[in-house]
């Protein structure tokens, strides 16, 4: 059983938020344990190894259930959750004036249209929602196709939306004009808070426009 085929079955057991330090944590260990011996017994080496891959997944998600961060592989997506309407503002102070495009464009590194194609982590412990972004055109900085963006700001549990002032969470599907900083040691880009930071285009035409108005306010 190679390790996709591990973490599949750990998936599998769909563990709530904070079930690794329980009974659940342990059964759901138990239930992977034993659905790997149902295969043939493998040489001893390798049968230690698998082992070893077994309880390092299972670390590695009870890492992310006490921190409140759900961790996945490269490719998972996180599904989205409904909302039930509420909306808490997640208060802080910024370093410059983000009401104002042209201060915002010369706090960034990379500004960039493009299209959410899927949410792939969520923290709710530091406040963070990463998305997997489909890069459509470059208007300051470069970036390459595909990138991944963290937004402050998520849903919680019971479907109440965090938000910081001025900004909506970005919704999978839509297609919007980002304002980032590229985290370069861990490769991630940072939207920029504020109503620039993430301005959603209704259409191609507000598209066009948005993407005039940010090259604009770059020069």
């Amino acid at each position: 059983m190679n390790d996709d085929d591990l973490q599949r079955r750990i998936r599998a057991q769909k563990p709530r938020p904070g079930w690794a330090g329980g009974a659940e944590g342990r059964a759901v260990l138990e239930g992977v344990l034993n659905s790997s011996v149902e295969e043939p017994s493998p040489p001893a080496g390798r049968r230690r190894g698998r082992l070893v891959a077994v309880a390092a997944v299972v670390v590695v998600v009870a890492v992310g259930g006490v921190a409140g961060f759900r961790m996945v592989r490269s490719g998972d997506d996180v599904s989205v959750r409904p909302s039930n309407g509420r909306t808490e503002v997640i208060q802080q102070g910024y370093a410059y004036d983000v009401t104002k495009l042209p201060v915002v464009m010369a706090n960034t590194s990379t500004v960039v249209s493009g299209k959410v194609l899927a949410i792939t982590a969520r923290d709710e412990s530091g406040g963070w929602t990463v998305v997997r972004v489909q890069v459509l055109q470059s208007i300051k900085g470069a970036a390459p196709a595909e990138v991944r963006m963290r937004q402050r700001g998520y849903v919680d549990e019971s479907g109440t939306t965090h938000i910081i002032d001025k900004q909506q969470l970005v919704e999978v599907g839509g297609t919007y004009l980002f304002a980032t900083n590229h985290e370069v040691a861990e490769d991630v880009y940072t939207v920029a808070p504020g109503p620039y930071g993430a301005s959603r285009a209704a259409d191609e035409a507000h598209l066009k426009e948005l993407t005039d108005l940010y090259s604009a306010a770059a020069r």
